[in-house]
């Protein structure tokens, strides 16, 4: 099963709690990368992508059409950490870029 990957971004507000945000979503079974400034990456199959934000699968794989996912399925005490869950489009240059 093909994972995928997003960027969380914080809260100002929850910066110096961000740890436990980081927690949270470990407990969802993502994974979770180090946290950088106001964010980190999750890592995760795309159906837990569903079961977490709503999202159907099949939005959820071809994410990197998309820009950034709904918060509306977080749990709330997730949803009020999280400023955005996004997705970065990979870069213009290399095999298949657009220069």
């Amino acid at each position: 099963m093909k994972n995928i990957s997003a960027q969380v971004i914080l809260k100002p507000a929850v910066l110096q709690d961000a740890f436990s945000v980081v927690d949270m979503f470990r407990r969802a079974g993502f994974i979770a990368g180090p946290l950088v400034a106001n964010n980190f990456s999750i890592t995760a199959p795309a159906p837990l992508f569903e079961k977490y934000f709503g999202a159907a699968s099949e939005q959820a794989s071809s994410a990197r059409q998309q820009s950034e996912l709904p918060l509306d399925g977080l749990p709330p005490e997730t949803r009020n950490a999280v400023e955005a869950v996004v997705f970065t489009k990979p870069p213009d240059f290399g095999p298949g870029g657009n220069y």
